[in-house]
């Protein structure tokens, strides 16, 4: 995923090419922007790498391992 709290490039305007932004402006300053709501979200999510460059068996074993801890914390609890 992509979120705007990883992208210090952008909002710091420091690509090393020009963007919209400069030749335009940016209507708020994203340095200081807040995005309380989706912050909410995407304090919630589990997130993992998986590498473009792994096996099918690689990618198996990991979601084997994966499968295990999620059924590991997921015991008693009731949804």
């Amino acid at each position: 995923f992509h979120y705007i709290k990883q992208w210090d490039h952008l909002k710091q305007l420091s690509a090393p090419y020009r963007m919209v932004a400069h030749e335009l402006g940016l209507p708020q300053d994203l340095r200081t922007m807040t995005f309380p709501q989706s912050d909410a979200v995407m304090n919630r999510l589990i997130s993992f790498n998986i590498r473009v460059t792994w096996t099918e068996a690689e990618l198996d074993a990991f979601l084997t391992k994966m499968e295990g801890v999620v059924r590991k914390v997921m015991e008693g609890v009731t949804a």
